[in-house]
């Protein structure tokens, strides 16, 4: 390979590398998942009434299907503080009716 193709091939990767490299780094979202004990947190609620999607600190995440945040200020901080994710059809010990 002559110099001159390889520094044209190598200045058409580097710049299609940042082109994907920029859009794979838009579209990820990192998520934490509440710990399931923690709070009497399950994934799966047995109470078909009392679900996280029903409960007053539970806000729907449009990003990640079927989840949503927990603002309760104890999941956040016994899953390690910032914003927590739960399961929408999940439940724990501290369910609040939607006023």
């Amino acid at each position: 390979m002559k110099r001159r193709d390889f520094i044209l091939k190598s200045a058409l990767f580097a710049v299609s590398g940042l082109l994907l490299g920029n859009n794979l780094i838009q579209s990820a979202y990192a998520v934490t998942w509440a710990a399931v004990g923690k709070l009497g947190y399950k994934e799966v609620s047995s109470n078909p009434g009392k679900k996280c999607n029903t409960c007053s600190w539970f806000t729907l995440d449009s990003k990640v299907p079927g989840s949503g945040v927990c603002k309760l200020v104890g999941m956040k901080n016994a899953n390690g503080g910032g914003d927590v994710h739960v399961k929408s059809e999940g439940f724990c010990a501290m369910w609040k009716k939607k006023a």
